[in-house]
This record gives structure tokens, sequence and C-alpha cells, in this order.
């Protein structure tokens, strides 16, 4: 037993090794010849004197050469990337790598690349480059992420197709410090232009101009200094009047703060459309929208509930990328878990609401229902799969608190829904 398993693994390893530098290294245009060269020693073997017999020997000289030539005489390159942290889903990123030839020899159709590359990422094709000895170079390589997420690039390596483009062959060098690249691909939406709110900003009056919202510092006096305070509140006009130390004191006030809601409970939602739903990215869209919306203005200094990645800040604004990156992961849920998610907003302390919903059924209903009842102003987005009646939907529940609208998800992934 010890002979066969001895046997088995002298011939396993060198096997495995030929599979992975051989078939997994070539590139398309190799596999198709090297299928060729099998065809044509098979069919040699009928006669020696036909002239397909003289194609295969041809081939197999090629692609020895070939892979000798690489083993022997391709440069070995340091790499270095610059890759960024963020990118819109559709749009076009840009990765630096940064190549430097170690040896003399000059190293031909070189570009760089990843081993495997996930779905719904796409590498734009980029003409090769050659590195001379002991030279250096610059090789832009373009990603497009179809959809939103964040991505596992890997390990950027460096490659060569010299000679004869066969082999796509590994010549970055080993790093210690190499690590993973990884992109967030934040979701993709059209800025709205106008947005209609049941609530005004006649309390944020004199805030405008704060660079943090949601609470607000305002000086309240002046007071006996006490051991241990900070110097720095020392008010010097008191202690030269009253002839003993003085501290200013201040009084904190707050605003009332927003809260956003995205509805992550799809309706009849099946495992084949767990991730990629028209309706339910058009939601996370529109949400993206009126988080760009609400943050220009100065006015999203609440909470963002959206599923399992809600995040909340709390004394100061959430910005627009924080947002963004809980939006870029979202996942839509059954509707059991829509009950958890209502009564984080209806127990919320806030009394103003935009509220993104995918249907309009019983437990939305009481939800929002709620909110009005208790003297809350909401703004209700209902992303529907086709034209709704508004009114019909809302009959019971007419008042100045409340701003009810339907868009359909088509409009919405077009860019036509900007007025809202």
């Amino acid at each position: 037993m010890r002979l066969l398993a001895g046997v088995a693994s002298t011939i396993f390893w060198p096997l495995r090794w030929v599979c992975r530098r051989g078939w997994y290294g070539l590139t398309a245009f190799g596999k198709y010849l090297l299928v060729a060269f099998l065809v044509a020693a098979a069919a040699s073997l009928v006669s020696l004197h036909i002239p397909i017999f003289y194609l295969s020997v041809t081939l197999l000289f090629m692609f020895t050469g070939a892979f000798f030539y690489a083993w022997f005489f391709s440069p070995r390159l340091g790499l270095a990337a610059k890759c960024p942290q963020t990118v819109t889903a559709g749009e076009t990123c840009t990765l630096v790598a940064e190549l430097e030839n170690m040896n003399s020899v000059t190293g031909y159709e070189i570009f760089t690349g990843f081993n495997e590359v996930p779905r719904h990422i796409t590498l734009l094709e980029c003409g090769p480059i050659a590195i001379g000895g002991r030279d250096s170079a610059t090789f832009k390589l373009e990603i497009v992420p179809e959809f939103r997420g964040r991505y596992l690039l890997g390990e950027l390596k460096a490659f060569t197709l010299f000679p004869f483009g066969f082999f796509r062959w590994q010549i970055s060098a080993p790093s210690s410090n190499a690590s993973s690249t990884s992109i967030t691909v934040l979701p993709q939406f059209h800025r709205l232009e106008h947005l209609e709110l049941p609530f005004n900003r006649d309390d944020s009056i004199g805030l405008k101009l704060a660079k943090r919202s949601g609470q607000s510092i305002e000086y309240f006096g002046s007071r006996d200094y006490r051991p241990g305070e900070s110097v720095r509140r020392f008010e010097h006009r008191a202690w030269a009047r009253l002839g003993k130390p003085a501290v200013r004191e201040y009084e904190l006030e707050n605003r009332d703060s927003i809260v956003l809601f995205l509805d992550t409970c799809l309706p009849k939602a099946g495992r084949t459309t767990r991730r990629r739903s028209e309706k339910f990215e058009a939601a996370v869209s529109i949400t993206a929208a009126l988080a760009d919306h609400l943050s220009e203005q100065n006015r999203m200094d609440g909470c963002l509930i959206c599923g399992k990645n809600s995040i909340h800040e709390p004394g100061g604004s959430i910005t627009l990328n924080a947002m963004l990156e809980a939006l870029c992961t979202v996942e839509h849920e059954t509707n059991s878990v829509f009950e958890p998610s209502a009564s984080r907003v209806a127990e919320s302390e806030c009394s103003r609401f935009v509220i993104v919903l995918l249907d309009w059924d019983g437990a939305r209903r009481e939800l929002v229902k709620r909110l009005i009842d208790r003297g809350a102003q909401a703004k209700v987005v209902l992303v529907s799969e086709e034209h709704v009646d508004e009114y019909n939907l809302t009959e019971d529940l007419h008042s100045d608190n409340l701003n009810f609208i339907t868009i359909e998800a088509k409009k919405i992934c077009s860019g036509e829904a900007t007025s809202i």
C-alpha cells in the first residue's frame, strides 16, 4: 500500500503542476491550438507520411519552445497597485499599477490582471506593454462594476504573453506585504431636482451654516472655576470683573432629526430573485437619491434604517458616503422581517420620516397610520411595478402631515423620476 501511495503521489503532483502551469495558464488561443495539436497527433497515428503529421510536430515544437522560453527568460517584475476604494455602479474606475523590471532582460507583451474576476465585474481590454531591463512603467487597468456590492478581486499580478501568445505566464515577484484588492460599489442613482416634503425648515433657521446638524452648543453664561476643568474655558472678562477665576458655560440645543427608512421586505420573493430584482434595485436607487438630496440640504441628521445595514450617529450628521455604503450591500428579506423594522421606525423618538415602501398592505398601512396618529410627519414613496392610483390607497389617511406618492420602478431606473 505504501508503494502504491508513493507511486500515486509521484504521478499526481507532476500532473497537478502541469495542469496548473499548462492548461490553466493557457490563453484561449493557446487552448484552441492545443486541441488542434491533439487532433492532428491522433490523426497522424495512422501514418507518418501524411501532411497532418508535420503539422502536429510543428505545433509541438512551438508549444515546447514557448514554454521553456517563458520559464527561463521571462523577467521578474515588482508591482505596486493603487485602486479606488469606492466606485458607483456602471461607472469606470481605473486601477494604476507601477511595474518595475528587476532583471536586465526586456519584457514584452506585459499586462496586469487577476486570476479570477467576480461576477458583475468587467475588465476592459488594455493593450500590453514592453518594459526594458532595469526600467519601470505604469499600467492602467479599467474596471466596470455592473451592480452594487462589495467585491474581492484578489491579488493583482503581472503576466506576459510572449512568445506566440500561447501562455499567460505570471512574472510578478511575490511580495510579503501583498494584499487582496477589494472595491465597494455604491448604488447607482439619478439626482433629484425637486423633493416635496410635508415639513418645512422653519425650526432650522440659524443652523444652515453649521457643519454638523442634530445638536448645537450655545453660550449660556459664566460661573466660578472648579478644579480639574479645562483652561480653554476660562472667561477672562468675568475673571477680571469678579477678581476670581471664571469659566464659560454652554447649553446644548437639540433639533429634530429625519429618519430615512427603506422597506427591505420584497413580497413574493423567491430564491431566484434573491439579489437582483428590478423593483428592489429601483427602491435602493430612489433611497440613495433621497439620501443625496437630504444630505445636500443639510437635513439628513437622524438615522438610516434598511434592514440589517441600518446606521445611526447620535448627536451628529450621517455622511452621504456612509449611507451609500450601507445601501450597497442591502438585500431584500421575507415579509416576516418587516415587523421588527416597522417597530424600530414606530418607536423612534423622531417626528419626521421619509419612507420607501415596496408594497402597500395591512402592516405597512398600520405603520404609516401609527406615525400620523401620534403627530409625526411622513413622506411615503411607494415603488410599484405598474401605475397605481394614490387616492384609493390613502383615502382613510388624509392628513396635512402625510405626503404619499407612487413611482414605477422602470421610471426610477431610466432616470425619469427626478421630481417627487
